[in-house]
């Protein structure tokens, strides 16, 4: 799938606070995440990210976020 406009120009941004979207753009990435697992779902997976990586970064100590990874 193309991503949008507004979608494709979130490319190599780092997500840092939930402020940084507009309604709109939520939309727009449920959007692609409905269509992911639509094609997950009919061809039990996709190589659309593949090469892609994704990070967990926290700055702060937190007992619950060390729990739920362990």
């Amino acid at each position: 799938a193309t991503a949008s406009p507004r979608v494709a120009s979130l490319k190599g941004k780092s997500i840092l606070t939930h402020a940084q979207f507009d309604k709109n753009t939520l939309d727009e990435l449920f959007d692609v995440a409905k269509y992911l697992k639509k094609v997950v779902d009919e061809k039990g997976e996709t190589n659309d990210l593949a090469g892609k990586y994704m990070a967990a970064v926290f700055y702060e100590p937190s007992t619950r976020t060390t729990s739920s990874f362990q």
